[in-house]
């Protein structure tokens, strides 16, 4: 029995005045007494003039009272009780025959409940008064606790609903009507798979009850629909509620809007494995369908396509990155319409595609669709204002041939694409083993490109130019030479891309032009003819703003006269980057120094293009001239480049003269100035040197 209801039948024997005093309480019944004394309540009997007649052991703890008390006012007493009034609270009972009951506590957080009874004579009279303090610590900290669990319940963000043991909702919180837009009036008494399981089937339904009902706890994601018609993504926990005997009374279910979740982890998987500006697969995803491909069938063919736009970092340079974005997005969408679903497209990164091809794969039909590409590619695109034609080039290795698992695969793939461009971009090239090792030394070479220049491993050689009338030496075209440490002899046909491509060509340039300034000033000093040099200068360099002012410096370092010195430029290499090159180039002539045009006919040729240069000298490839006195087109080509050179007063010098015929025809056409072998292989400066004392070839 409950401390609290035997004392109250205690105070309510006592109230009646059934017994004079305490002592016949306890001979009537010592059980009771004894009760009392050894528990937590505690008891002081105070007559009207509030003496303290007898207490109970228990009270002392709180309230201190002792055996030197008894006959003593109440009012000597002292008690731990906060803000309680002992005295004032007794002598309103007398006065008032009502009794007191208050909610106490202590400073060290115990709680009781302070009851101050009156004890009535027979004539109705207050005889005295009856104080008890009944510890509730125990009680305040339960009922703190479901205080804090209903609030839980309550301000949860979940929805929280317990229903029945016929599944029928009996309570739900404010987060369920906030989500679903339902009063707890709509659903009270309702069948919880008809509010909240709108998409699952009979089936389904069964099968949770059975979960449920034989105590086990059911968690899944459903699909819910919301009052208003709106579905969303819900994470269900469904567990019973027991009784003391372990019988199923309710069950509580919790649900979880995860809509967001769902289209943040969807949104995480998207990044995770496609690339953001294009939308496209990326490297990781591209490389797991690669080997879920080859898990279905290891002896099928899968081809690999490795693609990159040509020049495109020259895009981002001249047009910004935006254009260079949207360009990206639009090469993306072309490739994806020509693959369609006979492939899959990714981004690898930077201006880089790559295209896996796996069905019904054989070299011809890889190398349709890559000509494909590439001439697609080649009919240009339109971004913002800007009309932009690019090209581009591919590396294709086909599985197993060209590689047994993805990494080789790529990489093989990179090689040949990187041969396409060796051998003039805007073409596709299949893996051969071959291939690799020429990689590798391009490696070497980018490598040693680093160094060279420090550890003086580069030399000029000079190759004469001769006037075709007098036979006298006019000037001489500077020609890098690169003796490698490592490496050997490196042709410049080798070495010269890579620098270009990997931006040391700027620093090289500028050794060269320095170098060749020195050398003219040293056969100056030595009295010897001035000749016109010939220097070649890489579109990279003149896309640099800070070249015309590093030329200056060198001229001005070496007192070079601008009017033997001639910068070359090759027609290819400019038509990509016509504005920047024309704006150096007529920097360069207000400085004085002549321009020549180099490799005449290999490239467009346009007259339109020549009348932009601000050119003093076009020079004839050496490809045409070898077919003089071979082929009459060749003839005919060198003659009518000749011929409109003059109209248009450019000096005419003819490269790889090697042939007495080839020289005799350039002579009869009115060539200014020929170049070859004929005369002279590239030679030294000191060679140079003893052929001006000559004058004469």
């Amino acid at each position: 029995m409950r401390n609290d209801k035997v004392l109250d039948m205690c105070l309510s024997v006592i109230s009646k005045d059934k017994y004079e005093d305490i002592e016949e309480i306890i001979d009537i019944d010592n059980d009771i007494i004894k009760f009392l004394c050894n528990s937590e309540i505690g008891i002081i009997f105070l007559n009207e003039k509030l003496e303290i007649k007898r207490y109970i052991n228990g009270i002392t703890k709180y309230i201190s009272v002792s055996d030197k008390y008894i006959g003593k006012s109440i009012k000597n007493v002292s008690t731990r009780l906060k803000n309680v009034e002992l005295y004032s609270l007794c002598k309103k009972v007398i006065e008032t025959g009502e009794k007191q009951e208050k909610k106490v506590h202590t400073d060290k957080g115990e709680y009781f409940i302070l009851k101050i009874l009156p004890n009535f004579k027979s004539n109705m009279k207050v005889k005295g008064v009856i104080i008890t303090l009944n510890d509730i610590s125990q009680l305040v900290e339960v009922y703190g606790e479901l205080e804090k669990l209903a609030c839980a319940v309550k301000q949860s963000p979940s929805e929280i609903i317990i229903i029945d043991i016929d599944t029928k909702i009996e309570y739900v919180n404010g987060a369920f009507t906030k989500i679903t837009g339902y009063d707890f009036e709509e659903v009270y008494g309702k069948n919880i798979f008809d509010v909240k399981f709108n998409n699952s089937t009979n089936e389904e339904v069964d099968h949770i009850h059975f979960i449920i009902k034989n105590g086990q706890t059911w968690k899944k994601q459903i699909v819910s629909k919301k009052k208003n018609g709106e579905l969303y993504i819900e994470k269900v926990i469904i567990s019973p509620i027991t009784s003391s005997d372990g019988n199923i009374k309710n069950f509580l279910v919790i649900m979880e809007d995860i809509s967001k979740q769902k289209k943040d982890e969807e949104k995480i998987l998207f990044l995770a494995y496609h690339d953001t500006l294009t939308g496209l697969y990326n490297r990781s995803k591209i490389e797991e369908l690669f080997y879920k491909n080859l898990k279905f069938d290891e002896k099928k063919n899968i081809a690999l396509l490795f693609l990159d736009i040509d020049r495109f970092k020259m895009i981002n340079d001249t047009l910004g990155h935006d254009v260079g974005d949207r360009l990206l997005q639009l090469v993306a969408q072309k490739i994806r319409c020509i693959i369609n679903k006979n492939g899959i497209v990714s981004r690898m990164g930077g201006d880089e595609f790559a295209i896996l091809l796996t069905e019904n794969v054989t070299e011809k039909s890889v190398v349709k669709i890559a000509r494909k590409i590439i001439e697609d590619i080649k009919k240009g695109f339109k971004v913002n204002d800007f009309n932009i034609n690019i090209t581009m080039s591919i590396g294709i290795a086909i599985y197993p041939y060209s590689g047994k698992d993805f990494k080789t695969l790529l990489k093989n793939a990179d090689i040949s694409m990187y041969k396409a461009k060796e051998e003039g971009r805007d073409r596709y090239k299949i893996y051969y083993p071959y291939m690799e090792s020429k990689m590798l030394k391009n490696m070497l070479i980018e490598n040693s490109l680093n160094k060279a220049l420090e550890d003086n491993e580069f030399t000029i050689y000079y190759q004469p130019q001769v006037d075709i009338k007098t036979r006298k030496i006019v000037g001489a075209e500077a020609l890098l030479r690169w003796n490698s440490s490592e490496l050997g002899i490196v042709s410049p046909s080798e070495f010269i891309p890579i620098a270009e491509e990997t931006g040391i060509i700027k620093k090289l340039g500028l050794w060269v032009l320095k170098q060749v300034c020195l050398q003219n000033m040293k056969w100056r000093k030595k009295g010897l003819k001035q000749l016109k040099i010939s220097v070649n200068v890489s579109v990279q360099q003149l896309k640099d703003v800070h070249f015309i002012n590093k030329l200056k410096q060198i001229l001005k370092d070496t007192q070079m006269n601008t009017e033997f010195l001639e910068l070359e430029i090759t027609e290819t290499s400019t038509l990509n980057n016509l504005e920047f090159v024309i704006k150096a180039l007529n920097g360069i002539r207000e400085m004085g120094i002549d321009i020549a045009l180099d490799d005449f006919g290999t490239g467009y040729s346009s007259m339109s293009y020549l009348k932009k240069y601000p050119i003093n000298t076009l020079k004839i490839d050496k490809s045409l001239v070898d077919g003089v006195n071979e082929k009459s087109v060749d003839e005919a080509i060198v003659r009518a480049v000749i011929v409109m050179a003059k109209a248009l007063k450019l000096k005419v010098v003819a490269e790889g003269v090697e042939k007495e015929g080839q020289f005799r025809f350039l002579d009869k056409e009115n060539c200014d100035i020929i170049q070859g072998y004929l005369f002279s292989k590239p030679v030294l400066s000191e060679e140079i040197e003893r052929m001006l004392k000559k004058e004469y070839l």
